[in-house]
């Protein structure tokens, strides 16, 4: 390798941190961007104060061990040119961003804006005629199209700054004789590589848009059909589901065998019961986040969500792609597609085939899934709610909502031997204990309710209701159920609770504070929800109410004393009880039965509940049952608000996002991921010969001197690694 002498490479200036100058060495953070200058004046105070060690930051360094990285850093820096100066550190501080002086109000992404008004973006509540179908899906496309931008700007962005400087590197190439011309040989070689991969990559960008423009004109069509009722006409036979998870699958040939053992018999006739008893569970309204456009923020593509939904119809994946059919009913597919379907669809697996779609009957999910998604970048955001007694099936029969707990039961999924260790270790049902779901497409059928943006409802004041929803806008949001046990901690702290020598994160009943209500927070909360309602153009906007149920879950997001007196004059001047009455009628003058089950990890429901409680006090009725609280399942024996305190620790809403920084993180993963996979197929440990993966501070320095030249995997990493979106999140936040 050609020596990096001051004739031959020009190093950039910010090649005197640390990190550029010693890349072979796995530096710390809180060293690596420091200049050897810096470093040597703040060994010097610390002698000179008496430390024991070097303190930077949260790290304490041996005063030897800096003394032997200052000794290393000089030799290297001898071999910069003597033009260039040296500059101090510069870091680059546009991705950080201080809550204080964040704006109050989120202004929408450059992806995910919704900027006209809910009905133009996400039509009427009549049924969806062809040129509205067409709407619907050109939104779609849009933000689909909006998406892909942005990440082939982030793509080359990247590329340019780690690419080497042709001036820079042709002077150097011209210095040294044969083997620069060797050098050269390689890179013209390299060149006709990058063309033909090129002109294959130009040429898949074809094939993909030629069917994006076919699956779109489908859709549209199908869309159409099912918004109106109508079979379409090119439905076929429904998709063999295991067939479809061996060819999807890259596991090994046990799994893929795995697969096929799992049962081809039809549900037995208990298992049949058990849904029809499951189908009659839990209250009548639902509560649905989606969005429509995929996302690119914090380097990773995020997508949409799987399936689409309008504000008439909710289809599944498995009926928006041209390639799959449903299955007419739940009961025609086996128990082992089942387990399959219902065990994937509560990891958010995204499958093109599946057949469920989600709902919850958790106010604080709906609004944390929302606010996750459109952190992300996605476009569309939208939160829906539905009354489940108006919603058909494509059969025109009331649509099936069961809880997903009933169903993980009775068909046994966590047991399933085909599950991978780390498959099972998602199937904790802590999880989705809020979670309903339907099969098939439903048709919603209701002309009250709209699908409100997100946007929208930030803008009239969600953050006021909750100001813990709100993070920095360059932060990067926790995973989904780690915000939301973030939220519930801060709504329902305990009052020093400890169980079964588990201090818990939450508690409804020994909550330690209880805010009463105020006139102006209640007049805050009416303005919000007046979104989800639809408003003929004939009425005045302030005149209308929105429905009990949505005023009721926006007060669900921290503990308030019972029996509230402004509450109660406002449920008196503003709604009947007959309002209260619809929210628990089971059709015969009764409760709906499972209104009152609810898990121990779902504060906000208790909360839901028990100003349920309150309205019927209000108006005289008489009370609904005493609650059925879930306390937990398998396979850990703790509750589920136990198991949240064990996981959920300390946990934050957010943390700061660094570029850089992320992707060392990722490169040193990968690297030791390979020379573990090395080192296991010689036979002997990691520390091997194997070919590593250069961070991207390496490939900085690297990008710039000679021996870049040499050294080809820098570059073809970078492609490899940008080429590719990251789809899989920290804890997925996207409703199926």
């Amino acid at each position: 390798m050609v020596g990096a002498s001051s004739s031959d490479s020009k190093l950039p200036a910010t090649a005197t941190l640390l990190r550029d100058l010693l890349p072979e060495l796995d530096l710390k953070y809180t060293i690596s961007r420091k200049t050897p200058a810096f470093v040597q004046e703040s060994l010097d105070r610390a002698k000179a104060a008496g430390q024991p060690y070097l303190d930077l930051g949260s790290k304490g360094y041996p005063y030897e061990y800096v003394k032997d990285l200052l000794e290393r850093a000089k030799a290297v820096s001898a071999m910069i040119p003597a033009a260039l100066p040296s500059q101090e550190a510069q870091v680059d501080m546009t991705d950080v961003c201080d809550a204080s002086h964040g704006p109050a109000v989120a202004p929408p992404h450059s992806l995910g804006s919704t900027t006209v008004s809910q009905q133009q973006v996400f039509g009427t509540q009549d049924s969806l005629s062809t040129g509205q179908a067409k709407h619907v899906l050109q939104r779609v496309k849009t933000l689909r199209e909006a998406a892909a931008d942005e990440k082939a700007k982030h793509v080359g962005e990247r590329k340019r700054r780690l690419a080497p400087e042709a001036d820079d590197t042709e002077a150097a190439l011209e210095a040294d004789g044969e083997e620069i011309e060797g050098a050269l040989k390689w890179r013209k070689t390299e060149a006709v590589e990058k063309e033909k991969t090129s002109r294959r990559q130009e040429k898949a960008k074809e094939c993909a848009a030629k069917k994006a423009i076919a699956n779109d004109a489908w859709l549209q069509n199908r869309l159409s059909d099912r918004s109106i009722g109508r079979k379409p006409e090119d439905e076929g036979a429904p998709t063999d589901i295991i067939t479809a998870a061996e060819r999807r699958s890259r596991a090994e040939e046990e799994f893929k065998t795995a697969l096929r053992q799992l049962s081809k018999d039809k549900p037995t006739a208990e298992q049949m019961q058990e849904l029809d008893r499951a189908k009659t569970q839990g209250p009548n309204h639902l509560g649905r986040t989606a969005s429509l456009g995929d996302g690119f923020k914090f380097g990773v593509m995020n997508y949409k969500s799987n399936g689409l939904t309008t504000p008439v119809v909710i289809m599944p994946a498995a009926d928006t792609h041209l390639k799959q059919c449903l299955h007419a009913h739940i009961g025609d597919l086996t128990q082992g597609e089942l387990i399959y379907l219902i065990g994937h669809h509560v990891m958010w697996s995204d499958l093109p085939f599946d057949e469920f779609s989600s709902t919850t009957i958790d106010p604080l999910f709906t609004v944390t899934h929302a606010l996750c998604r459109y952190h992300e970048g996605q476009g569309g955001v939208s939160i829906q709610f539905l009354d489940r007694r108006t919603a058909k099936d494509v059969h025109g029969q009331p649509a099936a909502f069961y809880p997903v707990l009933d169903l993980y039961n009775a068909f046994d999924v966590f047991h399933s031997p085909h599950w991978p260790k780390l498959s099972k270790e998602k199937l904790y049902p802590r999880k989705f204990t809020q979670e309903f779901v339907s099969h098939g497409t439903v048709r919603v059928n209701d002309s009250r309710f709209l699908q409100a943006p997100i946007e929208k409802l930030i803008e009239d004041g969600l953050y006021a209701i909750s100001p813990t929803f709100r993070v920095p806008l360059d932060d990067k949001r926790a995973g989904l159920y780690t915000s939301q046990v973030v939220f519930r901690s801060a709504g329902f702290p305990p009052d020093d609770l400890v169980v079964n020598r588990v201090r818990h994160l939450y508690s409804y009943t020994k909550c330690a504070t209880s805010d009463p209500f105020t006139v102006e927070y209640l007049m805050l909360v009416q303005r919000v929800t007046r979104n989800f309602m639809y408003i003929a153009e004939q009425k005045d906007y302030e005149t209308v109410e929105p429905h009990l149920h949505i005023f009721l879950c926006f007060l669900t997001f921290q503990k308030r004393p019972r029996n509230d007196s402004t509450l109660a004059v406002r449920l008196k001047t503003h709604y009947k009880a007959a309002d209260v009455v619809d929210l628990y009628d089971d059709g015969h003058n009764g409760v709906q039965p499972g209104f009152t089950h609810v898990a121990d990890n779902l504060p906000g429901v208790f909360q839901y509940l028990d100003l349920v409680r309150d309205a019927c006090a209000v108006f005289k009725l008489p009370p609904i049952p005493a609650n059925i609280v879930q306390t937990h399942n398998e396979p850990t024996g703790r509750t589920y608000a136990e198991e949240d305190a064990k996981q959920h620790k300390g946990h934050v809403a957010s943390h700061s996002y660094d570029a850089d920084r992320e992707q060392d993180k990722k490169d040193k993963e990968a690297r030791r991921r390979r020379q573990k996979t090395a080192g296991k197929k010689a036979g002997f440990g990691a520390n091997t010969g194997a070919s590593t993966v250069t961070t991207a501070s390496e490939r900085i320095t690297l990008s710039h001197s000679i021996q870049d030249v040499f050294d080809g995997g820098s570059q073809s990493a970078i492609s490899n690694t940008d080429a590719q979106p990251n789809d899989h999140g920290s804890e997925g936040c996207a409703m199926s």
